[in-house]
């Protein structure tokens, strides 16, 4: 064999076993595919964190996050389960409760159309209202007893008819002010609580019977929707206020002689003030921050 056969057969030699080699590592690496996959998607699973139930309170929170996950798990799921429940709940009983304004509404139609029938159609109502009582009773006794009972029991009914009426419209009211209360609750955290529910309802009251309304109008404001509307306007009236006596009580202090190229000491305060105004707004989103902050902007753009 000569020097150049024995170099190709040696480098074929050679081949081979990189080649085998190659073989062998792809068929390890694809029996190691599923393992290592599967090994990664539980990693990956084991990773994601588990979101403690949003209506627990921070301290609640934290020590939701050092409990072992099979317990997380356990927790999360009946939360879970839970709201579900209770939300399934909630919709049936809205549901019969709109049913039920349903038939009180029908309800409340046929009461109002028999006690007009009544009052306008009913012979013995009409007959009796005209009858001289009295002097039938003289004349008549027999039909004066007849008439007068008659005339009684009709009398009777649309009394009933009455009340039942008057029953059914309060308990409408009743229905209605406790779902606008709700409904106001969800606006007004404050409502919730009793003190500050009450000094709101005062304040609320005070300024609407300042502004002419009557203790009948007052108490007959039953919409959230208008009740939010008067309390926009008392937080403004107070606000307006408190701006234009806080301006009656500001002492404007002497000018000073600046250096040229100097800032104005007052321009420099009343940047400060603004900056402070907008970045109370922008931080609390309540009513008064925003409109103390335009009002200031307002007034330092007329300036």
């Amino acid at each position: 064999m000569s020097d150049e056969e024995s170099r190709v057969e040696n480098f074929d030699d050679r081949a081979a076993k990189v080649l085998g080699v190659l073989d062998d590592e792809a068929g390890n690496g694809r029996a190691a595919t599923p393992g290592g996959a599967g090994q990664a998607e539980n990693a990956e699973a084991a990773s994601e964190a588990i979101v403690p139930p949003t209506s627990w309170s921070s301290e609640d929170k934290a020590a939701f996050e050092l409990l072992p996950r099979a317990a997380q798990e356990v927790i999360a799921r009946r939360e879970g389960e839970r709201d579900r429940f209770l939300s399934q709940r909630t919709q049936a009983v809205a549901q019969k409760e709109r049913a039920l304004e349903a038939q009180r509404r029908s309800y409340a139609q046929h009461l109002d159309a028999f006690i007009e029938q009544a009052r306008t159609f009913d012979p013995v109502l009409g007959e009796g209202a005209r009858t001289d009582w009295a002097k039938l009773a003289q004349e008549n006794p027999a039909a004066y007893v007849q008439k007068m009972a008659a005339y009684q029991q009709r009398v009777e009914q649309l009394r009933t008819a009455h009340h039942e009426r008057r029953r059914v419209a309060e308990e409408t009211n009743r229905t209605v002010a406790a779902r606008e209360l709700e409904q106001l609750g969800a606006k007004l955290p404050e409502f919730h609580d009793a003190d500050q529910r009450q000094a709101l309802l005062r304040e609320l009251g005070s300024f609407l019977g300042d502004s002419g309304f009557s203790k009948e109008e007052i108490g007959g404001l039953a919409d959230h929707r208008a009740f939010l509307v008067a309390l926009d306007a008392m937080r403004y009236r107070k606000l307006m206020k408190s701006q234009k006596d806080t301006a009656a009580k500001k002492i404007v202090p002497a000018s000073k002689v600046q250096k040229p190229g100097a800032a104005p000491d007052g321009d420099a305060a009343a940047g400060a003030r603004l900056t402070a105004l907008k970045k109370a707004a922008r931080t609390s989103g309540k009513l008064d921050d925003r409109a103390a902050y335009v009002l200031a902007a307002l007034r330092d753009a007329q300036a």
